[in-house]
């Protein structure tokens, strides 16, 4: 048996409008209720109201969050005031969710529904949202996903990004409940990445405990409790006791299926407590039936049947059926397990019939089929919108056709007496002009040689480069990408390359990133030459420790550039797979590599030499350092180009501090979402500033 505490995303979209409706922070309590005391009968009153009781659900008060709102709300309906009623009737509903009476949330949120989409269509969507969470927890799927997906496509509309996550965090669960972990992991994903990209700390926690949540759909605990654990710390840094409970609940079902069972039930103890006190009966509920399966493997089946019996009350009370289907299991299996076989066949064929009308292949079909039309709309509504624009464009064409005929036959007339004195000036210029057009076409074919041999090489440089095949192969493991490369020359060709070989010998794996002297041409033709020496050195000289290969590279440079200073900055790593870890020996030539570890999230700037591979003032031996990665932990390597890129409000340089912050910001993400990221953010910094040199940036995840 697998309970599941989803995180209080379903409550995102409640909080959402503070920041649509909010521009300073949030008021103190004190500060608002002593305004409201001397405040007037007016609408500004019942604003104030529906604030006040905002502020008490966020400090997990729900039960004096809706005496406020009920207020607001009556006094909205006095004044005729049909948005101050709106805003109330959503707080009423949202407070009603925490105390799980699902039915009253439903019928505040309607209000919205039947008569607020004109007046206020972010809070219309958002209570479209909150209907579909309602359905979720009473289990009818169908219906929920038309609510979701009607809330989604407002949102997207809208731009309305707080919102985007919070619907589709609700899709997640919707999926979770279905047993389709894999639909639900990749919104959890999509509202990781939103929530990162926005900087909302709030919805990243959710996000986390979700993604934990249902991992252990797909045997992944690892994961699981490594997200779990990654919410905790923020949630603790937030103070937000809702989370915190929700997540110590999530490890508790961690512990269960670690057979862990005498810490989960302290945990599952703590839970209950934890909930109680904020109200947040629902997980109450969850916590009592996981508690009895605690007591089952430990063969306490007194307790066990206790607790299964209060998990079963409430969960009827408060009409949660998967819960209610939970403990029923629990009932089944614990007179299955004192030989009564009377009695485990009736909790058995009740459980069945239950799970049955809830994740019924009719339900399954069905949603997916809304999902396919949500889908389908959006596309032909993309379609509509251009055929509309090539209309539009049409019939601007044509009236400004009109406009040049009529400009034509005016100024035909006048083209007549001119045509004379033009006549004449063209034939003494006609010599003139036939020499110039002949230079001119010199120059355009001069041109476009050298923008040809440019392309040409630049296809040269891409077949020197690692191959995508090659990085797959060595990079790669157990299915999944554990690496991205993002790669932007500043001009067609780059000073900047990556560059790899495998060498069986020592079933080793060399990579190197490096940033040539120049870029452009001159860069390209010095990468070049860098990568023919790298080759050498591995290949042919068959010299394997990286710090020995730079040394090679540079005597090798400074024999063929005579005096001048020209050669690379440079990182070379070799890979070594040590069981579920990853040796790395490297050199580093003024770039250094970058650490960052999964289980603390904690930055490992590498030792590095203050020197280039080639001639300088420093001819020093190059060292070579070795370090492990754990699992889950991962290596950049990278040039100075995404560090030095002006832009911004003020036209500064990026700089490593906020490189290395984005990093680590990302580390956790899948790693080609990670590139997008990293190739958005530079993109926006840029914005329309030169890019001023090349980039790169390989990172890799053990």
């Amino acid at each position: 048996m697998r309970h599941f505490y989803f995180s209080p995303i379903s409550l995102v979209f409640l909080f959402s409008l503070t920041v649509n409706f909010s521009t300073a922070q949030t008021p103190k309590l004190d500060s608002l209720i002593n305004k409201l005391k001397t405040q007037k009968e007016d609408t500004l009153k019942a604003l104030l109201l529906e604030k006040i009781a905002k502020q008490y659900t966020l400090i997990n008060d729900p039960k004096t969050a809706s005496e406020y709102a009920k207020s607001g709300l009556a006094l909205s309906k006095k004044l005729n005031f049909k948005n101050g009623e709106y805003l109330n009737c959503f707080t009423l509903g949202k407070a009603a969710i925490m105390t799980s009476d699902y039915k009253s949330a439903l019928s505040h949120f309607d209000v919205i529904l039947r008569g607020g989409k004109k007046r206020n269509p972010i809070l219309y969507a958002s209570a479209l949202s909150a209907t579909g969470t309602v359905y979720i927890k009473k289990a009818d799927y169908p219906k929920a996903m038309d609510f979701l997906l009607k809330s989604l496509s407002i949102k997207e509309e809208l731009k309305d990004t707080a919102g985007i996550i919070s619907t589709r965090a609700n899709l997640g669960n919707l999926h979770a409940k279905m047993k389709e972990p894999k639909k639900a992991i990749l919104e959890y994903r999509k509202c990781a990445l939103l929530a990162t990209l926005s900087g909302n700390q709030k919805d990243l926690v959710n996000s986390y405990i979700n993604i934990g949540n249902v991992s252990v759909f797909l045997n992944k605990m690892d994961s699981s409790n490594y997200y779990l654990e990654k919410a905790l710390i923020i949630a603790e840094a937030r103070n937000d006791d809702q989370a915190i409970a929700i997540i110590l609940g999530n490890l508790s079902l961690n512990y269960l299926d670690m057979k862990l069972y005498d810490k989960a039930e302290k945990s599952l103890k703590l839970v209950i407590e934890l909930n109680e006190k904020i109200g947040n009966l629902e997980f109450v509920a969850n916590s009592y039936a996981a508690l009895s399966d605690a007591y089952y493997y430990q063969k306490k089946y007194d307790l066990a049947t206790a607790n299964a019996e209060k998990s079963i009350t409430m969960s009827k009370e408060l009409g949660i059926p998967t819960t209610y289907m939970d403990a029923l299991e629990m009932l089944y299996k614990i007179k299955k397990a004192t030989g009564d076989d009377k009695k485990a066949l009736i909790y058995y064929e009740k459980m069945i019939y239950l799970r049955d009308s809830i994740t019924n292949d009719e339900n399954k079909k069905e949603i997916t089929k809304k999902e396919l039309q949500f889908e389908f709309n959006k596309k032909e509504a993309l379609l509509n919108a251009e055929k509309e624009k090539e209309s539009a464009l049409a019939n601007k064409e044509k009236r400004i056709q009109k406009i040049i005929l009529y400009s034509v036959s005016a100024g035909f007339f006048l083209l007549l007496i001119l045509a004379g004195v033009i006549f004449r000036n063209l034939r003494r210029n006609k010599k003139q002009n036939m020499i110039i057009v002949e230079q001119k076409h010199i120059v355009e074919e001069k041109q476009k040689e050298i923008l040809d041999s440019i392309h040409y090489a630049k296809l040269i440089q891409h077949a020197l480069l690692a191959s995508d095949s090659l990085l797959n192969e060595n990079l790669n493991a157990d299915s999944e990408e554990n690496y991205f490369v993002l790669f932007k020359p500043k001009d067609i060709v780059s000073g900047d390359f990556y560059w790899a070989t495998k060498k069986e010998s020592n079933d080793s794996f060399y990579l190197a990133v490096a940033d040539s002297t120049g870029h452009g041409v001159p860069g390209a033709f010095m990468s070049l030459l860098n990568i023919s020496f790298l080759n050498e050195a591995i290949n042919e000289k068959n010299i394997l420790a990286p710090n020995k290969v730079f040394n090679h590279v540079r005597q090798r440079l400074i024999e063929n550039m005579e005096d001048r200073q020209d050669g690379m900055d440079s990182i070379l790593v070799r890979l070594k797979k040590q069981n579920e870890n990853l040796e790395i020996e490297y050199a580093a030539a003024n770039n250094a590599p970058l650490i960052i570890k999964r289980t603390t999230n904690e930055i490992i700037k590498l030792p590095v030499d203050k020197m280039p591979v080639g001639k300088g003032t420093k001819q020093d031996d190059f060292k070579s350092h070795t370090i492990t990665l754990q699992k889950g932990d991962t290596i950049y390597l990278y040039t100075d180009g995404y560090a030095d890129q002006f832009g911004g409000r003020d036209g500064k340089k990026f700089k490593y501090k906020q490189l290395q912050e984005l990093l680590v910001s990302i580390s956790i993400l899948p790693m080609q979402e990670q590139a997008k990221i990293l190739n958005t953010k530079i993109e926006e910094w840029k914005g329309d500033l030169d890019q001023i040199d090349d980039i790169c940036i390989i990172g890799i995840r053990a």
